[in-house]
Formats: structure tokens, sequence, C-alpha cells
């Protein structure tokens, strides 16, 4: 899966914040066979990859993400889900690419 800039800016931002201990941890690390912690991809594999709401618990703390609702024929219903599908992402992230890359060419 390929980041977005923004998206490799917030990553960025909250590996330093770990690195400065100003993140609080939570538990301790997922080991495999008792040994090796899992990796990055292990880890997405099992909990996913999506983005966070924008609620009251979260850095923002601006309450429910907002929602759009837009219909589309079937055929590019078909071929967004297929796009999202090839792209490893689910229909809504593809959805909402496109639609930040769209307004980023405004």
């Amino acid at each position: 899966m390929t980041l977005s800039p923004q998206e490799e800016q917030m990553w960025a931002e909250y590996e330093d914040a770990v690195a400065k201990g100003e993140v609080e941890v939570i538990g301790e690390p997922v080991f495999r066979n008792g040994d090796t912690a899992l990796t990055e991809d292990e880890l997405r594999e099992i909990f996913g990859v999506g983005r966070p709401s924008l609620g009251a618990s979260h850095a923002r703390g601006e309450g429910r993400s907002p929602v759009i609702q837009f219909s589309l024929t079937r055929e590019d219903k078909k071929r967004l889900e297929d796009y999202a599908a090839s792209h490893g992402m689910k229909t809504s992230q593809a959805a909402r690419h496109a639609v930040q890359l769209m307004l980023a060419n405004a």
C-alpha cells in the first residue's frame, strides 16, 4: 500500500513522538513463537489498515468523521471495487484517494 504525502508526514511525526517517549506504551509487544516480535506487515494483516475516526478520543477531538454519500453507476462501482482490490485497499479508501487527488489538482 502506498501512503500519501500527508500520511507519510503523519507517520513520521508519530515515529518522532515515539522516539522521544511522548507516546504512552500500552501493553507489551506481540511475539511470535515467544521470541520475535511481529513485523509491521504481520500486524497489518491481523488488524487491517484504515483511517482513524476523528472522534473525541483521537488527537483532533472533533467528534465523528464527516460522511458524504453519492451514487455511482453499477459499472463505475465495479471499476472502483476492482481498482481498490488490485491496490490492496478498501473501496472507501480508493474513493477518498480519488477525491484527494482531484482536490489537490483543483
